[in-house]
């Protein structure tokens, strides 16, 4: 018989709640993020090591922080760890399959990034948050999005929580963010796995969140039976096994038992006729005409040619209020028109519409290459980024324009990243960005050699190919000891190519001049530099110096 607490955490997911909360045990099997391999990493640091391996992971962390003040403890640790994108495809298939569970939400309590990254693999997409800034920034989840909460910050590019003493501050640092959390906690169901059955963390949680949801369970690894009546007593269903190994066994058979999708073939299929009966329905609306008007036509609407856009909104507002499948291109061409236009709220009302019409069709590639740009220009790159490598992915190889703008866009979205990192000096990161972005894009790459004839939209998209690929050339250049010339060359091409299509930009000349001026380059070319900025506007030429 199932447990009644089991029962009630299916149908949580059903209605779409539950939080679920990872310990780091849940990285088992990762061995770059398992706490042995991080402490290993950061202990030549540590001036006194006496004992060091017989102190739990909160008392190595204290000390640590001792050692080298929370700042520095931050910098070891986000040297030590791998980023986002080098763990992207580490996680386990048991990693995968408990987040694979709808969770609305989930809460990473350790430093590292294999929660993100495991949601990732699944094509997943995120809204992350760290402090109450993000809440302001992205207040609501869009439709069919989860939820990860970084509960000790983000060690790359934010002031991390890694000692116990300053996790225990979230309530003060981050009040918004720390009540959103205890009312999801309240509310429930709850799922705790990764803890060691006295982890400081999950005790504190316990407490700081209470009272817990009636459906609370706690999946653990311990081999005195006397915990398992402890934690009963404190209202927990508990699934517990002797190994880490066993305990993943364990959870992972109950799984599919808990999957409220599992059940849901029909109705799959239902609405996926539904989708196709509304978008034949809406096919020709009026409120939708001009859906169907160019580009250009759409960027050319104003304040006051914009009024049928916003009655199509209405109409889709109508029909998603109603439940019914939305077709997403429309709203998503209706959020880069409100977005243009600073109409934010309307643009997030479209943004909702169109990610919600995106659950049912998750193949409309204008759909998904409109929302990724309207979220980068909205300051949100990170969220951009899912729909526009998802774009790239189920997008015609054979339609070179909207390859190359998404790719454009895509590589804005990692550049703003890098940018991030590299102000954070986290050079790990960057390297591993870099390489990550070059190694998935690498079929894409020669879009940017495309002749782009008279059309001039793929003519810029080209051009911020060029500018921005050239400009992780030469960030590889700088790290790459034994190819850096091989990627230094490379960058010289993209940007000579750059200045060449835009030459009264001045960005492409700005990375260019210390790779031809600087003999340490390997690629300088004090001539080219000269005849490059010679045929230069002279308002380039005097942004330059003239030289």
């Amino acid at each position: 018989m199932t447990p009644p607490r089991l029962v009630r955490l299916r149908l949580g997911l059903a209605r779409a709640q539950g939080v679920l909360f990872l310990g780091p045990e849940f990285n088992h099997g990762v061995g770059a993020v398992e706490p042995e391999a991080v402490f290993a990493a950061i202990q030549h640091k540590l001036t006194d090591r006496s004992n060091f391996e017989a102190l739990s992971l909160d008392d190595r962390l204290t000390l640590a922080a001792q050692a080298l003040d929370e700042e520095g403890l931050a910098r070891a640790m986000g040297d030590a760890l791998p980023s986002f994108d080098a763990l992207r495809g580490a996680a386990t298939a048991f990693q995968r399959a408990l987040t694979e569970l709808p969770w609305p939400t989930v809460v990473s309590t350790t430093a590292d990034d294999l929660a993100a990254a495991a949601l990732a693999d699944l094509g997943q997409p995120t809204r992350v948050l760290v402090d109450d800034a993000d809440l302001v920034a992205r207040p609501q989840p869009f439709p069919g999005e989860r939820t990860l909460i970084k509960l000790r910050g983000d060690v790359v590019l934010g002031q991390p929580a890694l000692t116990r003493e300053r996790l225990h501050t979230l309530p003060q640092r981050a009040p918004a963010l720390f009540a959103h959390l205890r009312g999801l906690a309240q509310r429930g169901p709850v799922f705790f796995h990764g803890f060691a059955p006295r982890d400081p963390t999950l005790l504190w949680l316990v407490e700081a969140l209470a009272p817990l949801s009636g459906t609370a369970l706690l999946a653990v690894r311990f081999t005195n039976a006397l915990w398992r009546k402890h934690w009963q007593a404190q209202g927990f269903e508990v699934i517990d096994a002797p190994t880490a190994a066993e305990l993943e066994a364990r959870v992972q058979a109950t799984l599919p038992g808990l999957d409220p999708r599992r059940a849901q073939p029909r109705l799959a299929a239902a609405l996926q006729q539904t989708g196709d009966l509304v978008v034949r329905l809406l096919a020709d609306a009026p409120e939708l005409a001009w859906a169907r008007q160019t580009p250009a036509e759409l960027e050319a609407l104003d304040g006051e040619s914009v009024a049928p856009v916003r009655a199509g909104l209405d109409l889709l507002a109508a029909f998603g209020a109603r439940g019914l499948p939305l077709p997403p291109s429309p709203a998503a061409l209706a959020a880069e028109v409100f977005q243009r236009l600073g109409d934010l709220p309307a643009a997030r009302q479209a943004l909702g519409l169109a990610v919600q019409g995106l659950a049912d069709m998750p193949g409309d590639v204008a759909a998904l290459a409109a929302v990724g740009r309207t979220l980068n220009r909205m300051g949100d790159p990170d969220r951009a980024r899912f729909y526009l490598e998802r774009a790239l992915t189920v997008g015609d190889a054979a339609d070179r324009a909207a390859q190359a703008d998404g790719l454009a866009w895509l590589s804005r979205c990692v550049l703003d990243r890098i940018d991030r990192l590299q102000e954070a000096k986290r050079d790990r990161a960057v390297m591993e960005s870099v390489a990550a972005f070059l190694r998935a894009q690498a079929d894409r790459l020669p879009l940017a050699h495309l002749d782009a004839g008279d059309d001039e939209a793929l003519r810029w998209s080209v051009y911020y190919i060029d500018l921005r690929l050239g400009r992780l050339m030469a960030l590889a250049s700088e790290m790459a000891a034994a190819k850096g010339e091989v990627y230094a060359r490379q960058a010289v091409e993209l940007l000579t190519r750059a200045v060449e299509l835009a030459p009264f930009k001045p960005d492409a000349y700005k990375i260019l001049r210390p790779l031809l001026t600087d003999r340490r380059s390997g690629v300088a070319d004090a001539k080219r530099w000269m005849g490059l900025v010679a045929g230069a506007p002279p308002a380039v030429q005097r942004r330059l110096g003239g030289r």
